[in-house]
Parts: C-alpha cells; sequence; structure tokens
C-alpha cells in the first residue's frame, strides 16, 4: 500500500496489521464522554493522507482506521489536544491538518483566491467602462 508523499506509520505499527470498525468501537468504548467528544472533534479536523478530501471521520482506510487508534490511546492517555496534533504533525507533517495554519508558507492558499476575485473583478470594470 503506498502513503501519500512518502508517509510512515508511527513507529511500532505494522502496515501489515489491518484494524477493523469493530476494534474502533470497542477502543471508544473505553473512553469517557468528554474523551470521546474530543476524539470526534479531532478526527473532524485530522486529514486521511490517502484518502484525499476525507477527514479521518469520513475515511475507512486501514491508514485512517491506525491513525484513529492512535489517536484514542493518547486521549485515554489524558495527553492534550494540541500534544496530539503537535504529535501527528511531525509524524506526517502538515497535510495532515484539514486546515492548515496561517503562514508565511501558507500565505497564497490563503489569501490567493481574495486577490483572484479582486484581479477579476477590477479586470472586469475596467474592461466595462472601455466598452460602454
Amino acid at each position: 500500500m503506498a502513503f501519500a508523499r512518502g508517509l510512515s506509520l508511527p513507529k511500532g505499527y505494522s502496515r501489515d496489521a489491518q484494524p477493523s470498525l469493530s476494534s474502533e468501537t470497542k477502543l471508544i468504548a473505553t473512553l469517557t464522554e468528554a474523551q470521546r467528544n474530543r476524539y470526534h472533534a479531532l478526527i473532524q479536523r485530522l486529514r486521511c493522507v490517502v484518502c484525499y478530501n476525507q477527514n479521518l471521520a469520513e475515511s475507512e482506510a486501514p491508514f485512517a482506521l491506525k491513525v484513529k487508534s492512535v489517536l484514542q490511546a493518547k486521549i485515554a492517555a489524558s495527553d492534550s489536544d494540541a500534544a496530539i496534533i503537535d504529535w501527528l504533525v511531525a509524524q506526517y507533517g502538515e497535510f495532515i491538518l484539514y486546515q492548515p495554519p496561517f503562514q508565511w508558507g501558507t500565505v497564497v492558499l490563503w489569501l490567493g483566491p481574495a486577490f483572484l476575485l479582486g484581479g477579476c473583478c477590477w479586470y472586469g470594470r475596467r474592461y466595462f467602462t472601455q466598452v460602454l
């Protein structure tokens, strides 16, 4: 199985071991209600790096199931959301974040659509005032 951008699984996880949805359900059952709410909020914010345009909540890929089990273990160990996200970014890069942070490297991603729309409006206004 090929992973996007040469990403690898965390240490101690095998590509051959295929977790099932029933194992995910068993792990969720061990979490408290507050921990389950944190888990569901986190899997909504994180991207499956194998399935394009899907977050972890929507994905049933083996990679997503493995990351979900890691998330559940870290939440059960009382790790903070920030620590979990930092660990995942260190393992898989910022691609795992469904909404990348606003940084110099992502300025074009965040501001590009606004500049493109502004340029089209400016050009359209200029064009139509010359025509009329």
